[in-house]
């Protein structure tokens, strides 16, 4: 396996994990923005998955969460939303 494409796959499970302990930080938050804030985590945490992800549909779902947050929580992310809708099939080559 190519050392960057190891990297890759190491940064996905790493931005996982984020994602995961963000969602939690939202779930018992107590007020005072705490799970809006925790909510932005989670979507820009989800982009990033996006652009990392071999899998262009599993990229595409994330997108798709990420812009229908019914927070609008993804709305600062736009631009890197449209970035990635409008880059090539091919990833990692």
């Amino acid at each position: 396996m190519p050392e960057d494409f190891a990297s890759q796959i190491a940064t996905l499970r790493v931005s996982l994990a984020a994602e995961e302990r963000q969602w939690e930080i939202g779930t018992w938050s107590s007020g005072s923005g705490e799970g809006l804030a925790s909510m932005f985590e989670v979507r820009t945490l989800q982009v990033a998955r996006a652009w990392l992800t071999p899998d262009r549909e599993e990229g595409r779902a994330l997108m798709q969460q990420v812009s229908d947050d019914p927070n609008d929580s993804g709305a600062r992310l736009r631009p890197h939303i449209d970035a990635w809708l409008a880059s090539p099939d091919v990833r990692f080559g």
